[in-house]
């Protein structure tokens, strides 16, 4: 069955609740193509992928995640989704010092093996929802939203989203 209510929500290890010290000492994944990342975040950085809304910014949002060097270049890190060979962008937001929202994006062909996870992990979903995803062009496309609640904090999955070949998950503490 699904894990307690007590326990905290999290991906790959970030639990919703903890605090951006614990974030910004843990170890950092490694790149995508294995080399080192580093944690950023828009307290500390200037990332313009990372930075929150003005009304986010006004109520002391700060976003973080990784960033890694290729090249000469410093670009952001996607986190290796093992054991698929595929890796999600993600945006962690801390309030008053905590992290209260989750942002993953990735490829839309991984989504049957990711709703499968999440399953496994959380047990059956607690919503769901099949609507429409409608491109700039106009064109639609049948689109999925799974939601699993376990007390304050949830996960939706939404497949696809922004384009057609990307879908999201977001971890929420609504506390």
């Amino acid at each position: 069955g699904a894990p307690s209510v007590e326990q905290p929500i999290d991906f790959r290890g970030y639990a919703l609740g903890s605090t951006i010290d614990e974030f910004r000492t843990r170890p950092t994944p490694s790149g995508w193509r294995g080399g080192d990342t580093q944690a950023v975040c828009t307290d500390s950085e200037a990332q313009g992928w990372l930075t929150p809304s003005s009304d986010s910014v006004a109520a002391g949002v700060v976003n973080c995640g990784f960033v890694e060097q290729i090249g000469s270049s410093t670009v952001r890190a996607g986190m290796p989704l093992t054991p698929l060979d595929h890796s999600a962008t993600v945006r962690f937001s801390f309030y008053e010092g905590r992290l209260f929202r989750i942002e993953t994006y990735m490829d839309a062909s991984v989504a049957e093996a990711i709703d499968e996870a999440l399953t496994a992990k959380f047990g059956e979903p607690t919503a769901t929802n099949e609507g429409q995803f409608q491109t700039r062009a106009g064109a639609v496309f049948p689109q999925m939203v799974n939601v699993w609640r376990r007390g304050r904090q949830s996960v939706t999955m939404t497949t696809p989203d922004l384009t057609t070949e990307r879908m999201n998950v977001i971890y929420l503490d609504e506390a």
